[in-house]
């Protein structure tokens, strides 16, 4: 992949072409290496006015060393009833799950009531007419999707409405509205807001205004507050996991590791050598003891066998479906969908429950069970930086922008993808 340039010049040639997004991205990058460019704050500054942010485009035009009409630096009040449809990010558990936290930020954020749905393209429900994300939580409000149909209310972006509300992928990957970025989002006046790609917390965590309670906090901190509010395991799957910790948690202390096989192999060509690593980090963690205990998360039947063949009776493994193959188990078409959901549910939060923690940076599931808890630093090893605290300003770049950067066979599995969703949609 080629890299992407950071500068404020770069930053100028998206927002010429309409990547608000990527340029955001961008400029916050240039201020990481230099926090006093002012060229950089002017620019988000002009962002913030265009969002409708008076508070932080005085904010930042104040740190240009720009004047500032202060009477103008104003936040927004919120009025009326409006919503936020959380649609499914249609990829793993934890990635969907990790998107449903940050439209959940973005709907806080935006005064908008949020009405997860889980519909069709999501790959773990049961039935396509109902939301699977009900299947394993509370839902965060009573409000569903057909609530918001049939009432007149008008939608953003507008390629949603009555007539399309329950399908999906409509132009999520690429055409007119697709690839949206959290901050088109702010100040909107329409009554619905539909949201159908990823929203990173990393992404939002700079736009909390003061008077939110997250305003000034770090993005794990975000993530720990968002975790604790909204996400809330049905009874049966709350039952399972503390009956689970109970028969195998009494022993102290617990390591958790998560290690990622199947698919994961395909996306990260250094996954042999960083899965390598965790012998040694088990090792490290517990030192003194004859027979470590080790919780293992993963989807890997050969990391099961290795990892079996190394503890012995110190290990530890729910009874998750797992693959030999180097295709994903979520993509393996198997019928007990929600199997596979619940699987990961009780996986992440009996992990959180453990004493320490080594995962892999680049998977969700590792960056879920991260932020979980607030683990001493001591106590936690992650392999790679923590994929969801990076920004990621290819997300919302066009397929003519993402050719600049992905390698051909990348861009051809996006292009498959592409074709997928829109057959879909005749389907």
């Amino acid at each position: 992949m080629t890299e992407l340039p950071i500068s404020t010049d770069e930053a100028r040639n998206y927002l010429k072409e309409g990547g608000v997004g990527v340029a955001e991205m961008i400029l916050r990058q240039v201020l990481a290496k230099d926090p006093t460019n002012a060229t950089a704050f002017r620019m988000l500054g002009n962002i913030a006015r265009v969002a409708g942010e008076s508070y932080w485009a005085a904010e930042y035009m104040r740190r240009a060393g720009e004047p500032v009409n202060e009477s103008e630096a104003a936040i927004p009040a919120f009025s009326g009833d409006k919503y936020l449809l959380i649609k499914a990010w249609g990829n793993g558990f934890c990635s969907d799950l990790d998107s449903v936290l940050g439209h959940l930020l973005l709907a806080e954020m935006t005064g908008r009531i949020p009405v997860v749905h889980w519909g069709r393209n999501s790959l773990f429900g049961i039935d396509p007419e109902k939301d699977a994300f009900r299947l394993y939580f509370e839902p965060p409000s009573s409000v569903t999707i057909d609530d918001l149909i049939g009432k007149g209310y008008d939608f953003f972006p507008p390629k949603w409405g009555d007539a399309n509300l329950r399908k999906e992928n409509v132009n999520k990957i690429a055409g007119d509205w697709s690839r949206l970025p959290p901050l088109v989002y702010f100040n909107r006046s329409e009554r619905v807001a539909v949201a159908d790609v990823y929203a990173g917390i990393v992404s939002l965590v700079p736009w909390i205004r003061p008077g939110h309670a997250m305003i000034g906090k770090s993005v794990a901190e975000a993530y720990r507050y968002l975790i604790d509010k909204y996400l809330r395991p049905l009874p049966d799957i709350q039952s399972e996991i503390d009956l689970f910790a109970a028969a195998n948690f009494r022993d102290r202390p617990v390591i958790a590791a998560h290690v990622r096989g199947s698919d994961k192999y395909r996306e990260d060509p250094q996954l042999a050598q960083k899965n390598a690593v965790y012998p040694q980090v088990i090792s490290q963690f517990s030192a003194g003891q004859w027979f470590p205990r080790v919780f293992l998360l993963t989807d890997s039947t050969i990391v099961r066998d290795d990892f079996q063949a190394r503890y012995g009776p110190g290990l530890i493994m729910t009874d998750s479906v797992r693959t030999a193959t180097a295709q994903g188990v979520h993509l393996q078409g198997l019928a007990d969908r929600r199997r596979l959901g619940v699987d990961v549910v009780k996986d992440i939060y009996l992990a959180a429950r453990c004493d320490q923690f080594v995962g892999l940076g680049s998977s969700n599931v590792t960056c879920m069970v991260y932020h979980m808890k607030n683990w001493a630093p001591e106590a936690r090893v992650i392999i790679g930086p923590v994929m969801t605290q990076m920004l990621n300003p290819y997300l919302y770049m066009s397929h003519n922008q993402l050719e600049r950067f992905l390698p051909p066979e990348l861009m051809g599995r996006l292009r498959e993808r592409e074709r997928a969703e829109r057959e879909g949609m005749k389907a």
